[in-house]
C-alpha cells in the first residue's frame, strides 16, 4: 500500500453498567500500523474512543431471556466524526476501520462498527473503505459478514513486519503515557482466553528500554503502560 491518504478510525467499545478496564486506550497495534503506514502514506488519525460514555441502545440480555439490558458506549458522538473528517485538509482516497482491542476479552458491538461505516459513507461518498484489526483476525465469520453485507474488504496485515515499528504516540494528542511491549501471544490455549491466537514472540528488551527512555527524555513521559496479550508469559 504506497502513495495513499488514508483516514484510520478506530471502533469504540460497548458496555453494561461498569467499564471493567480503560476502554478510552488506543490499542498498541493501532498505533504501530500508523507507524508504518507513514512510511509509504498520507495518514489521517480520528480516534473514537473516549472516557466518557453515553447510553447507545436496549438489546436482550439472551435469546431466551426477556430482561432487557442497557448498553453505554465509550465513545465520542457521531458529529464529532462528522466534524473531523469535514476538516481534514486533504480527502482521503482510502478509510481503514480498525478493530484492535484495547484489554481482552472485550469484543466490539457489530451497530458500533456500522454506525461509523455509515457515517463515512454520508460524509465521503465514494471513498474506498476497509477493515482491519485483532477483531476480524480473530472471527473470520464477522469479516465475511461486513464483506457479504456492506461490501467491506478485510486488509491483511503482516504482523511481524507490524512489531518491527514502533507506536506512533503522537497519534494520541496530549496523553501523557508511554505504551509498551514486551511479547506477543502464548503458548497456552486458556478457554476464556484469545492469546494464543498469536504464537508466542518475545521483543528486544534493550530496544524496549532505550526506546522508554527516549520517550522519557524527549517528552518526559514517566508512566508506562505493558500491552501484553499475558504479562505472565
Amino acid at each position: 500500500m504506497q502513495n495513499n491518504h488514508i483516514l484510520l478510525i478506530n471502533i469504540p467499545f460497548t458496555f453494561v453498567e461498569t467499564k471493567l478496564c480503560p476502554l478510552e486506550q488506543v490499542s498498541i497495534e493501532t498505533l504501530k500500523l500508523i507507524s508504518m503506514l507513514k512510511d509509504d502514506n498520507e495518514v489521517s488519525f480520528i480516534n473514537m474512543r473516549s472516557k466518557g460514555s453515553f447510553t447507545w441502545k436496549s438489546r436482550s440480555a439472551g435469546i431466551k431471556s426477556d430482561k432487557v439490558l442497557q448498553m453505554s458506549i465509550a465513545a465520542k458522538s457521531q458529529q464529532y466524526l462528522i466534524n473531523n473528517i469535514r476538516q481534514l485538509e486533504k480527502k482521503p482516497n482510502l478509510i481503514l476501520i480498525i478493530c484492535n482491542f484495547s484489554f481482552a476479552p472485550y469484543t466490539f458491538d457489530m451497530d458500533a462498527i456500522k454506525s461509523i461505516i455509515s457515517i463515512c459513507e454520508q460524509v465521503l461518498p465514494n471513498v474506498s473503505m476497509n477493515i482491519c484489526g485483532s477483531f476480524i483476525d480473530l472471527f473470520p465469520d464477522i469479516a465475511n459478514e461486513l464483506k457479504n453485507d456492506l461490501k467491506l474488504d478485510k486488509l491483511e496485515i503482516d504482523n511481524s513486519k507490524l512489531d518491527k515499528y514502533k507506536p506512533d504516540l503522537y497519534s494520541l494528542g496530549k496523553e501523557k503515557y508511554g505504551l509498551f511491549q514486551l511479547v506477543r501471544g502464548c503458548v497456552n490455549s486458556c478457554s476464556f482466553c484469545v492469546a494464543a491466537k498469536s504464537k508466542l514472540s518475545k521483543f528486544d528488551i534493550d530496544e524496549t528500554i532505550l526506546y522508554m527512555q527516549e520517550l522519557y527524555e524527549k517528552y518526559h513521559i514517566n508512566n508506562f503502560w505493558n500491552w501484553d496479550q499475558n504479562v505472565f508469559s
